[in-house]
């Protein structure tokens, strides 16, 4: 059975002074994954534009969970929507890992050799 991310949650800590301290938190199956420091302004993105797009994908589909994320975004080319589609990727990798109990760079690698990994701009 695959596991699907149930939650997506922001999480601000305290920290220094001009420092960021929002996190980006993808739950699925009992384990976490993170993505962060992000500034406060990517978090509310997150929480905002994201978060519902992404309840429900598959933790092992990517290439999935991006084109949500991308479609949930539209035409939105600014810098902080580009940022929170990334954060929240950048957790789902983190979170299929912990899943799948392998490094991150083990997942990407067998990726890219499948022919999965492709860079576009928002989709």
């Amino acid at each position: 059975m695959v596991a699907r991310i149930g939650a997506v949650r922001v999480v601000t800590t305290e920290a220094g002074l001009g420092e960021d301290a929002t996190f980006v938190a993808l739950h699925a199956a009992g384990a976490i994954g993170w993505y962060g420091p992000v500034t406060a302004e990517i978090g509310r993105y997150v929480e905002a534009v994201l978060a519902q797009p992404a309840l429900g994908e598959p933790v092992n589909d990517h290439q999935r969970l991006h084109a949500a994320l991308c479609k949930a975004i539209r035409a939105d080319t600014s810098v902080v929507a580009s940022w929170a589609v990334g954060a929240v990727d950048c957790a789902a990798w983190d979170l299929h890992s912990q899943l799948a109990q392998v490094p991150v760079a083990d997942l990407l690698a067998a990726e890219h050799r499948s022919g999965g990994c492709r860079s576009t701009p928002h989709g």
